[in-house]
């Protein structure tokens, strides 16, 4: 009878034993198949991080901006655009930031322009030195496009920037006007993030309070 029950116990153990290293195997297969992933698709979390990086550092720059010219850049092409895949971006706001941020040019920056109205070259000259406002902005922040040079997000995608227009408070009895920005008096700064679907979209769809395909759930901004 000891030995029948001894017997039984060993048989149990066994299964036991067999059942957690099956488990451990499963578990190993789980972190090596999730770990597979993250290092094959560095995944949304470094690309997130960037983007924010990025605008506030450029949040930062555009202080500076206003304190060296006295308002903060407003677009002078807000229609501009470039095709990165299969998907147009408007860029430019990032060739406006672009040329805010490092000195390089101002035909992208309306009221900036002179005679020579110099356009962004990939170089900062002696004479454009004094107009820099981020000092040495990392190669990942900037991309280019033909002639063209913008500020990009962590996802390689032009950062959308429109500067908003003065507050102006309406006569006694007649009604405000829409507002164009959602902070006004200021500017819009935002990364469409992992949103593939809504970058057309305008910064006040990007709070998130327009309805269906939930405008702005992904973005990264800076309000």
């Amino acid at each position: 009878m000891k030995t029948h029950r001894s017997s039984k116990a060993r048989r149990w153990r066994n299964i036991l034993i067999k059942v957690i290293i099956g488990l451990g195997f499963l578990i190993l297969l789980a972190v090596l198949f999730l770990g597979g992933i993250n290092i094959c698709y560095p995944g949304n979390a470094a690309k997130q991080s960037m983007s924010e990086v990025v605008i506030r550092a450029t949040r930062s720059a555009l202080q500076a901006y206003k304190e060296k010219f006295g308002s903060y850049p407003e677009v002078t092409h807000p229609e501009r655009s470039v095709t990165i895949g299969n998907r147009v971006y408007k860029v430019g706001g990032a060739a406006c930031l672009y040329q805010a941020l490092t000195g390089d040019g101002f035909d992208q920056i309306k009221g900036r322009k002179d005679k020579s109205a110099p356009a962004s070259d990939g170089k900062i000259d002696q004479d454009e030195e004094l107009n820099i406002t981020l000092n040495d902005m990392p190669k990942e922040m900037w991309a280019r496009s033909g002639d063209i040079y913008y500020l990009v997000d962590g996802y390689g995608h032009p950062v959308q920037y429109v500067k908003s227009a003065a507050v102006i408070i309406p006569p006694l009895g007649q009604p405000a006007s829409d507002p164009i920005t959602v902070n006004q008096g200021t500017y819009d700064i935002w990364s469409n993030g992992a949103d593939n679907e809504n970058i057309q979209a305008n910064s006040l769809e990007a709070t998130g309070t327009a309805t269906g395909n939930g405008v702005g759930a992904k973005w990264i901004k800076n309000w």
